[in-house]
This record gives C-alpha cells, structure tokens and sequence, in this order.
C-alpha cells in the first residue's frame, strides 16, 4: 500500500510563453495546485520577493531578467523557496548552472505534466518540514 498526501499548494510560475504557461496553469488546478502567473523576469523575480510560494517554476529565457539570475539574487538575499527550472535549455551545462545558481530541480520541456506536479509535491513536502514553526490559526 502507499499512502499519497495531497495538500492544497500555491506556486509561481515566472514563464513567458503564453499558450504554455495556461496550459501548465490549467493541468496544475486540476491538481489542486494554485498558480500565480508571471510573464516577466523583473516581475516575477518582485513576486517572489514580495510573496511567500510553496515552489517557485522558473523559465530560463525571460524578458527583463533571465532565470538564472532571478534564482541567484533569491538565494543572496535568502529566499529559500524550492524552484524548479523548467526550460528547454538542457545542455550538461545549463542543468549544471541552473542547479549551481540555487535551482533545487531541472526539467526540460516538453515535459511530463505527471512528472512536474510530483516533483513540486515532493519540493512542497520538503518546504512544509521547514516551516514547521510557522503558526495556523482557524
């Protein structure tokens, strides 16, 4: 037997290809995964400051402010929500400087849709350990 836990999450997506970004939005509310869109680096890198997310998918390619640099300048500053680079750069060397740069996880696209809601599960799960002080009120 296995016992799969769901809880509700809430990620950012930072993706600036459109028709993607809707489609990965819609397959993740059908998991019962919220998304915030972003479709520019600079913007989504003041969402990622400014808000807390259980998982951050981050494109490579952005306008404005590319991927590699949105998750380095997280990290310096100390923001350590799980990201997870979902690009189709995926060279040795891109998934080598994505992971180095601070990214947790690497996929390339196309990717399966299965795969990455498991993988920002697991992300999620891991999160949730260290937020174990944070407080829940009803």
């Amino acid at each position: 037997n296995i016992l799969i836990i769901h809880f509700s999450m809430h990620i950012l997506l930072i993706e600036d290809n459109i028709a993607l970004a809707q489609t990965v939005t819609r397959y993740l509310a059908g998991q019962d995964i919220q998304s915030t869109l972003r479709t520019i680096g600079t913007d989504g890198y003041m969402e990622a400051v400014n808000n807390n997310y259980d998982v951050i998918i981050l494109d490579i390619e952005l306008p404005g402010m590319d991927g590699i640099e949105i998750c380095r300048r997280l990290r310096v500053e100390g923001k350590n929500t799980p990201i997870i680079m979902l690009t189709s750069r995926g060279t040795g060397e891109d998934i080598v400087k994505g992971l180095d740069y601070g990214a947790d996880d690497y996929l390339t696209k196309p990717c399966d849709y299965r795969e990455l809601v498991a993988r920002i599960r697991a992300l999620g799960r891991r999160n949730m350990d260290q937020k174990s002080t944070e407080k829940i009120e009803v």
